[in-house]
């Protein structure tokens, strides 16, 4: 057996060897080839160089051709909302900035790109109009302008589907009238005109379901069901197709409402009529009606009725003319393992909000308005620092001053001129001047001193002129003199909160009497006099904020009844300036308190458990008396 395997081995070699010389025989001998001598007439090179090229712009035109649609609304040039066009196809593009214009009859949408356009697709949805923009392989999505309404523009809001699919980011532009629109490529920018149709849009039912969070973490199936802006201009939900009578909604509603009852147990579904191109309501109507007539605040005498002023959402800072707020949001999108995300908004009083910044933070712990109103600065807590950030409101200029002052920020607070006072750095934070006019970095250390952590507030040019108010964050609060650079010990209190009117300090202090880990003191300084007046002593302080007209002081202290802690962790207390007393008012819901839009109100934040089963915030506000 091994002599025969052998002899296979052999032969097969042999055959090899057999089959290459034979094969080198017959390359020796084949002709080179010859041009055939029409071939070198250049007469000819030249006829067969226009056919290719013919040939090739046929090939060409077919392709392109294949990706033209004819506008089709009506509007000569402009797409109807049933047609899709596609275009791009650059991979790594980022999407870098958006904004919204009008332009005599139309408004325009600008989305600009670093690096190329993607490949995208624009689409539309009717009842209400929406324009998708999808765009595929995107490297960023670092955008940060807002996008202004002034009234006059076509859009209503934007939003980004968390739901689509892998590798695809879409952008839905929602319009308050039925459009047609006009798609060109400018260099790095894709620009859509919308112009609106003089049909109008029909009345119908429709089914809206406020599960969007639920939706985008496939947690059930929606079915024909798309994602739609509310009216309120904030909150997403799904919405069915337009239905002609009520009868046939309801039944698609009971349907859909018997799919969820497993997966979003106590999520039900709505039935609404719109007119138009009408937005619907909120469609969390259920969770709204939850947490509306949920005891959030129980005062100890009359009666007090919290308003719900919005879900997912936090406040933090009113703006100087009190006509609206800063906010912060959760994204739609669930977290992943790097944590949670939010957003910045701006509601009004009536609760109407709008996204300030298209750019995701970890959490806002702190953000103050400039005294006109033009300008936010905001910490972010990231794991590991405290990041500092300046938006211009007028202007979109957005600067991360991280790397400036370097690292973690601890007060801050605007100047009259504009500027930003800090105390900044990692290792040695020092009290730092930024000027957001001078191009570059502008930053001036203002002390060969360690900077003190705790608050940070600026005097007024009628109270305290040229005077920088800083807490060392335990015990002791300074005045910083401008002019002279001068530190100065003022008074006891480790942090403190100044007034609207920058008159007075409301100071927390530590009583070494009573054994908790906490302030447990409060009083009042009048910066005009240098008078102080005791407010408050003997437990546990939690949160304390000024009224919106400086005429009242409010704070928590910690609920120590265990029967009603749980539900109430807090006392609410207010001290009125005028008649120099402090009374308790009622147990309350909530660590965190903020001014109200007027002396008499307050607003609060509390967590609540969402459908999706996502801890968010919702805010309240309660006149108190």
């Amino acid at each position: 057996m091994q002599q025969k395997k052998q002899n296979e081995v052999t032969t097969a070699k042999k055959y090899a060897e057999y089959r290459r010389a034979k094969e080198q025989a017959r390359k020796k001998k084949r002709p080179r080839p010859r041009a055939p001598k029409w071939l070198k007439n250049p007469l000819t090179w030249a006829a067969l160089t226009a056919v290719v090229a013919v040939a090739a712009f046929g090939v060409v035109y077919f392709v392109n051709r294949s990706r033209v649609v004819e506008p089709a609304s009506g509007i000569p040039g402009y797409y109807s909302m049933a047609q899709t066009i596609m275009g791009g196809g650059v991979e790594g593009a980022a999407l870098s900035d958006v904004r919204v214009a009008v332009d005599g009859d139309d408004t325009v949408i600008t989305l600009q790109f670093d690096g190329g356009l993607p490949a995208y697709s624009v689409s539309a949805l009717s009842d209400p109009a929406r324009v998708i923009v999808s765009m595929r392989a995107l490297s960023g999505w670092e955008h940060s302008s807002t996008l202004s309404s002034d009234g006059q523009s076509l859009v209503l809001g934007m939003f980004r589907n968390e739901a689509s699919e892998a590798g695809v980011t879409e952008l839905y532009f929602q319009t308050t009238r039925q459009i047609g629109y006009q798609i060109s490529e400018q260099g790095q920018e894709l620009v859509l005109r919308l112009r609106a149709l003089d049909e109008t849009a029909e009345t119908g039912y429709y089914v809206t379901l406020g599960a969007y969070e639920a939706y985008c973490a496939g947690l059930f199936d929606a079915g024909d069901m798309t994602p739609v802006l509310c009216a309120d201009g904030a909150s997403v939900a799904l919405i069915s197709t337009r239905y002609d009578t009520r009868v046939e909604a309801e039944a698609f509603a009971q349907t859909l409402d018997a799919s969820l009852s497993e997966a979003l147990p106590g999520v039900t579904s709505s039935v609404v009529q719109l007119s138009g191109n009408e937005a619907p309501p909120l469609s969390d109507a259920a969770e709204r009606a939850t947490l509306s007539a949920a005891e959030v605040y129980r005062p100890y005498t009359g009666q007090a009725e919290p308003w719900l002023w919005t879900t997912n959402a936090r406040l933090l800072e009113w703006m100087p003319d009190m006509k609206r707020a800063l906010f912060t949001r959760q994204t739609a999108a669930l977290s992943d393992d790097e944590g949670e995300y939010c957003e910045l908004w701006l509601y009004d009083q009536a609760g109407k909000g709008q996204r300030l910044l298209d750019v995701e933070f970890r959490t806002i712990t702190e953000a103050r308005f400039a005294h006109a109103g033009d300008a936010l600065a905001f910490v972010e807590a990231t794991d590991s620092e405290y990041l500092l950030y300046y938006y211009s409101l007028t202007g979109g200029n957005f600067v991360s001053l991280g790397d400036l002052v370097g690292g973690n920020t601890y007060g801050f607070d605007f100047a009259l001129d504009g500027s930003l006072y800090l105390v900044g750095g990692v290792y040695e934070p020092r009290l730092t001047r930024w000027d957001p006019t001078v191009f570059g970095d502008s930053t001036r250390m203002l002390e060969d001193m360690e900077g003190l952590i705790g608050s940070l507030s600026m005097g007024s040019s009628e109270w305290s002129p040229n005077t920088l108010y800083m807490s060392d964050g335990e015990t002791s609060t300074y005045e910083f003199d401008m002019s002279t650079g001068e530190r100065r010990y003022l008074t006891e209190g480790g942090e403190f909160e100044m007034s609207p009117d920058r008159r007075y300090l409301v100071l927390m202090e530590y009583d070494e009497s009573i054994p908790v880990d906490t302030y447990t003191g409060l009083k009042l300084r009048d910066l005009s006099t240098g008078q102080e007046t005791p407010i408050y002593s003997g437990e546990a302080i939690g949160d304390v904020c000024w009224s919106s007209g400086g005429a009242r002081v409010y704070f928590l202290t910690y609920n120590e009844d265990a029967a009603t802690s749980e539900a109430f962790p807090s006392v609410l207390h207010v001290y009125d300036l005028e008649s120099g007393q402090a009374q308790a008012l009622g147990l309350i819901n909530t660590l965190d308190i903020g001014m109200g839009a007027n002396d008499a109100e307050i607003s609060f934040v509390t967590s609540y458990q969402n459908a999706a089963g996502r801890y968010q915030w919702a805010t309240y506000r309660v006149n108190v008396g």
